[in-house]
């Protein structure tokens, strides 16, 4: 019995083939982070802060600090602001920068985070009447 030369061809291509994903099977489970090398991240949840700013009669801006506790990061995603000021959101990470988000009036995506023992810091900014009822949305991760 002879083998025609396409036939030999189509067993040594799926022998190879067949080397081939055995060899990607065999790399990718000694993968450091498929085989727990890498620390999975902790579950998060869910995080909602809720604010009414006034400014009173005479001063020109109010600011309201939150602090983030040891242990979390605190991850904002989106931000529903009614206004009569210039509302601003100042958010601190793990080093010495701060980064400043202008909100404007009804909701908008946000991408903003702050690190364990950081602060973030709202600025109403506007005459003596002005009024800011803002709530941010996003999530809550711990840290080591």
């Amino acid at each position: 019995m002879t083998i025609k030369p396409a036939a030999a061809l189509a067993v040594f291509t799926f022998f190879v083939l067949g080397v081939a994903f055995g060899l990607e099977s065999h790399v990718a489970s000694r993968n450091a982070f498929l085989d727990g090398g890498a620390a999975e991240p902790e579950p998060s949840r869910p995080l909602r802060r809720a604010l009414q700013l006034r400014v009173p009669a005479g001063a020109k801006g109010v600011v309201e600090t939150l602090t983030v506790p040891e242990g979390e990061r605190w991850v904002f995603e989106l931000a529903r602001v009614r206004t009569s000021g210039s509302l601003r959101l100042l958010t601190q990470g793990s080093g010495e920068d701060i980064l400043e988000h202008r909100l404007s009036s009804e909701a908008q995506p946000l991408r903003a985070f702050a690190d364990a023992g950081t602060r973030v810091t709202i600025a109403l900014q506007g005459g003596g009447a002005s009024t800011a009822d803002l709530t941010l949305f996003g999530f809550v991760v711990a840290v080591p």
